[in-house]
């Protein structure tokens, strides 16, 4: 501990010659601690010793005794004459505090580095002397790649003071990753209702699929307990080998559990805690580090690339001591994670663009920078859709593919849309985006307008004129009404007593049935004969249009009465 002194102008005090001038002591409980200094009479110990400053640094020693926890230490001159073998008269005050710590293992907490974690491993390795290895390209690509990678896995171990434990401690890592229920997305045998016999080896779930679960468990396999998931349960995170099965819903394993006496006395929550039982089918990690100055052990984690994607249990897990009993107690952490692929991932969709107001099928694949594909793999959707609806897998709008990737990496999208509009040159109807992460694939949607429908297609105009109304309605090429198409007409007529067909404009949009109407008045299509003049009859038409340059047209005649009305009565 070092103290510097120094006067009103900043400068550095006197030497004190003879005397001691600055008092360090121990302020409060020292539970054994003292300090250690050289006095003007010779070496000093004690929770409280004097010391002299030379050129106005003073220094002393911190020797921790049996208290943990934050001691503080406090160093006091004497204003008045420079002087504390005298008394202090005029007291100048600093103070710093000392963690106390055993350096015993407490707590665990696992870690993966985000850069730079993964390394792609190589068929040379090991043959071929480093300095002759070809280096790998800038994506981190070996030229030789052996179809496996190994991520770096780290744990950081703490004391109870939040301080690094004693560098050696020795850290073990497992990992287990099957049986898995792909279905349910979870491990075959897991739950969140375990309970853990506090001090012994039996383990309990009520939901517990022991026998039967993915196949069963056996002696071997290995129940990870995730006991920092739910308060008060901290000291039973556990991974523990399986002994032997009882039933299934018991078994017990080869070691005893924790006491869950981190408070000072065992507590017992009941069927509360979550868990996994299961074996490494795909994965394999170093297993054992020892620590460093900082108390981190690392690891590696081995995989190969068909794996990439499968679910699994990493725990990392050193030996300890009961601070209430004494006797041996294991600290764990575990995580569930999976065997991550090489960046930067692709994600990709096909076909694309996809025909819209129908029901289509989406291929979505995800692949790491090696080109393998990535497993077990929930994708994201959501659609940008300026009119009308869209779903996929039942679900409207935006949310999750309902299957996972599978071996091959790619997922099934069922696409339904309905009520879009028809896209033109330069915009498609819609968009469906998938995502995972920061990784996103698009596929446009298509709806190309096939057909434009009148109806009636032909208008009987009488004497006395007509008024009808006339639908046009616009249709994709499997036949769906499509709204939102803007539809113009032109009706023109001749002959008769100046046939007229009004408005003889129109301008519309089709709505959400894909259908707009005009209503017209047809007038002056006929001409009365005489004896000696023969009735006249006027015609016209209405030709509707869009602007992708599809047509129709409604034919307007008028009907002259005469004696033969072909079968039909009254005549027209």
């Amino acid at each position: 501990i070092r103290v510097q002194v120094r006067d009103g102008a900043n400068q550095p005090v006197p030497n004190p010659g003879a005397v001691d001038n600055v008092r360090f002591e121990i302020v409060g409980s020292t539970g054994g601690a003292i300090l250690s200094t050289t006095s003007s009479t010779g070496p000093a110990t004690g929770p409280s010793v004097s010391s002299q400053t030379i050129n106005g640094i003073a220094t002393a020693s911190f020797q921790a005794g049996t208290t943990q926890g934050p001691i503080q230490i406090r160093a006091t001159v004497d204003r008045s004459d420079n002087n504390v073998s005298n008394g202090i008269g005029d007291a100048i005050s600093a103070t710093t505090t000392v963690v106390v710590s055993d350096g015993k293992l407490f707590s665990l907490t696992l870690a993966s580095p985000i850069i730079n974690a993964l390394r792609v491993n190589r068929v040379s390795d090991g043959v071929v002397p480093p300095a002759d290895l070809e280096p790998p390209g800038d994506d981190g690509i070996p030229p030789d790649p052996d179809a496996t990678y190994s991520l770096t896995v780290s744990a950081l171990a703490k004391d109870r003071q939040g301080n690094p434990v004693v560098p050696g401690t020795v850290i073990r890592f497992g990992v287990v990753d099957e049986p898995f229920n792909v279905a349910a997305d979870e491990f075959s045998m897991s739950g969140s209702d375990g309970d853990a016999q506090e001090g012994g080896t039996l383990f309990t779930s009520v939901s517990g699929e022991f026998v039967t679960g993915g196949g069963g468990a056996g002696p071997g396999d290995v129940l990870v307990v995730f006991g920092k998931e739910v308060q008060g349960n901290s000291d039973l995170e556990s991974a523990l080998t399986v002994q032997r099965i009882n039933s299934q819903t018991s078994l017990n394993t080869s070691s005893s559990f924790n006491l869950n006496n981190t408070t000072g006395s065992t507590v017992n929550y009941g069927p509360v805690l979550p868990y996994v039982v299961a074996r490494a089918e795909h994965g394999n990690i170093t297993a054992t580090g020892v620590t460093n100055d900082i108390g981190r052990a690392s690891a590696n984690l081995n995989y190969t690339i068909s794996t990439l994607g499968y679910l699994n249990v990493i725990w990392a897990q050193g030996e300890s001591v009961d601070t209430v009993t004494g006797g041996a107690k294991r600290v764990t952490d575990a995580e569930i994670g999976s065997y991550p692929g090489l960046a930067p991932g692709t994600i990709v969709a096909s076909p694309s663009p996809i025909i819209g107001n129908r029901s289509e099928q989406v291929q979505v694949c995800l692949y790491d920078a090696m080109l393998a594909p990535l497993q077990r793999a929930r994708i994201g959707f959501s659609f940008q859709l300026t009119q009308g609806t869209g779903s996929v897998d039942g679900v409207s709008g935006s949310g999750i593919l309902g299957t996972s990737t599978g071996a091959n990496g790619c997922a099934i999208a069922h696409v339904v849309t309905s009520g879009l509009t028809a896209s033109t040159e330069t915009e498609a109807s819609g968009t469906l985006t998938f995502s995972l992460g920061g990784l996103t694939t698009s596929v446009n949607i298509i709806v190309n307008l096939a057909t434009l429908q009148v109806a009636p297609s032909a208008i009987t105009v009488p004497a006395a004129g007509i008024t009808r109304t006339i639908t046009i309605t616009a249709r994709d090429t499997g036949g769906s009404a499509i709204p939102g198409v803007a539809i113009t007409g032109a009706c023109t007529a001749s002959g008769g007593a100046g046939a007229t067909i009004a408005p003889a404009t129109f301008g519309g949009v089709t709505g959400p049935a894909g259908s707009t109407t005009h209503t017209v008045t047809a007038s002056n299509f006929i001409v009365p004969g005489t004896p000696t003049t023969p009735p006249v009859s006027g015609s016209g038409v209405c030709t509707y249009t869009t602007p992708q340059g599809l047509s129709a047209s409604v034919s307007f005649n008028g009907v002259i009465q005469t004696a033969d009305c072909g079968g039909f009565s009254p005549c027209p």
